[in-house]
């Protein structure tokens, strides 16, 4: 008795076909011999939580924009039994629709070109990191205030700039609604939130950047100071750490 043969997937359409830059929404994808899809891509993204419906209807959670740009439209590759399928005629449109989206923007436009008109680089003065984590979050909606501002460089507060000012600042800052995670918690942090290490395991933080990607139990990270996009914090520590660095995660709330 010969088997049938195994066709290719055929996606037709993806129901809604755009959506937020960091991803997160449950699409629907629509086509023919999907039963037995096991994977889809946006963009050479992986998606997850595919869900095989019947052979005509998968569902599936959209994953992050790779370069965190609105507009931009992607294509999809579809895995079943037989193999990948490239649907060429079918896109996804990521878009800027929520804070945390403005933020990753700005990160990504910004992270090897330094907003110097608005924010100066304090690269010399030991660090531009924290500077820029708080240029992102202005991008997020964020609002400037005496105790938190830079003004090109020329005058600025120390919390916008400095680590464990800013550390400090948030922890006095309940309004912010801000909350301070570790690694183990890792199934609370998302994309937007604030790693800060301490090097040294000494009580003084050092280093900061936001989170731009979460794999399984990998974080990544974007920002200054060895200018990176998707920078894992296990690459952090082996490059820049010491057997007693620490490190910890500020959780910005979505709203």
């Amino acid at each position: 008795v010969e088997e049938a043969p195994v066709t290719l997937p055929q996606l037709a359409a993806i129901t809604p076909s755009e959506g937020s830059l960091t991803g997160g929404e449950t699409v629907t994808l629509s086509g023919a011999d999907l039963d037995g899809v096991t994977a889809v891509t946006f963009g050479g993204e992986s998606a997850t939580e595919i869900t095989v419906v019947d052979s005509r209807t998968v569902t599936a959670v959209v994953p992050h924009s790779i370069d965190y740009v609105s507009g931009a439209s992607v294509e999809f590759e579809v895995t079943g039994a037989a193999g990948a399928t490239t649907a060429s005629d079918v896109n996804y449109t990521y878009l800027t629709l929520a804070a945390v989206d403005r933020q990753l923007e700005y990160a990504f436009a910004h992270w090897d070109d330094y907003n110097l008109a608005n924010y100066g680089d304090f690269t010399t003065w030991g660090g531009d990191c924290i500077n820029f984590v708080s240029q992102t979050l202005v991008a997020r909606g964020w609002t400037t205030t005496s105790e938190w501002f830079n003004d090109a460089q020329e005058d600025r507060a120390p919390a916008f700039v400095h680590v464990p000012t800013f550390d400090e600042w948030l922890a006095d800052n309940p309004e912010f609604g801000v909350a301070k995670l570790s690694l183990d918690q890792h199934d609370q942090i998302k994309i937007g939130d604030v790693v800060v290490f301490d090097w040294d395991g000494d009580g003084s933080l050092d280093h900061a950047q936001v989170v731009s990607g979460i794999e399984g139990k990998s974080i990544y990270m974007v920002g200054h100071d060895i200018n990176t996009t998707y920078r894992s914090i296990d690459l952090a520590l082996e490059q820049q750490g010491t057997p007693a660095a620490t490190v910890a995660v500020w959780s910005i709330p979505l709203a």
